[in-house]
């Protein structure tokens, strides 16, 4: 019992900001010349928290590429496909 009382004290640790704030946190620390272990204290939120969510941003917006190229690599076989069916025609 003692254990999934500690989760759930964890879960709220993990939830007391929403995405709306941590975009906002990241956009200031990414965007501006201030130090943002200044921009951390600032918000009033941990160091830490603030480079975890700086991570988390730049490792998403590495991801996003690949999908669009993905996508769009797709779109060119398929494209090739067509082009193919009416040079045959």
């Amino acid at each position: 019992m003692c254990q999934n009382k500690e989760r759930t004290n964890m879960k709220k640790k993990l939830e007391k900001y929403t995405s709306e704030f941590r975009k906002e946190a990241v956009r200031l620390a990414l965007q501006t010349d201030q130090p943002k272990a200044v921009i951390a204290d600032e918000l009033g939120i941990n160091r830490n928290t603030l480079y975890t969510w700086i991570q988390k941003a730049m490792q998403e917006r590495v991801d996003l590429p690949k999908t669009k190229i993905k996508i769009l690599l797709l779109n060119i076989k398929t494209l090739k496909r067509r082009i193919e069916l009416y040079e045959l025609k």
